[in-house]
């Protein structure tokens, strides 16, 4: 079963709807501009949703069975400020596009399984703005992290990073200002400009990486003057050497 796009779009006094449980995909603009639409479940059954799905659904403050999703495509989410609590991603996810959660200005954490059999990145914007977040927890087989991901989550307070990211892309993290704690892994090769930009809290950095790793633009400008950045103990030369 499938719901096609633009199925129930500017259905604005929709309050609740019960999904079948043999759904297994929501098309483009499915329910985009519900206004009224307070909670949704997902069957187990689901494993895809298309762009701009719940988007403008500014009521929606519940969304069950979130894990059981695969592919959320863009902007899926985009704009639904009411949304509130945890957000937890299936160990099989393959796509977390562009926007997905961009605005969901409720969401207190982010917490994503390990990562089953493909490499999975977060897209660029993915969380940008979720003002309210906390806590976010990475998985072993997240391999990039795109620009702005997590842009202005002004409340975040750290962030580890897990072997097998590579890329972490400009202004990832910039205007996190509560965040005082960030963890480099082992893998990344390339920063981008901007990554910690006006994370004024920022005041313990933990590079685990053998050699530094290439920076962009401005990477770390606006932290805190009394940041402190932690290397291998064995590998404070070649940090010092590269400046």
């Amino acid at each position: 079963t499938v719901i096609e796009e633009n199925a129930f779009t500017g259905c604005t006094g929709l309050p609740s709807i019960t999904l079948p449980t043999s759904l297994m995909s929501i098309g483009d603009y499915g329910f985009h501009g519900c206004k009224s639409l307070k909670s949704i479940s997902f069957p187990n059954s689901l494993g895809s949703i298309g762009k701009y799905c719940f988007y403008e659904c500014t009521e929606l403050e519940e969304i069950g069975n979130l894990e059981v999703l695969r592919n959320i495509n863009k902007y899926a989410f985009y704009g639904c400020s009411n949304v509130k609590g945890d957000l937890t991603f299936n160990k099989k996810i393959y796509n977390l596009d562009e926007g997905a959660f961009m605005g969901c200005s409720g969401v207190t954490s982010v917490t994503f399984q390990n990562i089953a059999t493909e490499k999975v990145s977060i897209k660029k914007q993915a969380f940008d703005s979720c003002t309210s977040l906390e806590k976010v927890t990475l998985a072993n087989g997240i391999f990039r992290i795109y620009e702005k991901a997590f842009s202005k989550c002004v409340k975040l307070e750290e962030i580890t990073t897990l072997d097998g990211l590579g890329t972490i892309g400009s202004g990832a993290f910039q205007g996190c200002e509560s965040m005082k704690k960030a963890v480099i892994a082992s893998t990344v090769e390339t920063m981008g400009d901007s990554v910690f930009c006006s994370c004024r809290s920022l005041d313990s950095v933990y590079a685990c990486m053998e050699n530094p790793c290439p920076l962009g633009k401005d990477a770390f400008k606006g932290i805190s003057d009394k940041c402190v950045l932690m290397v291998l103990y064995d590998k404070k030369a070649t940090y010092v050497a590269a400046g």
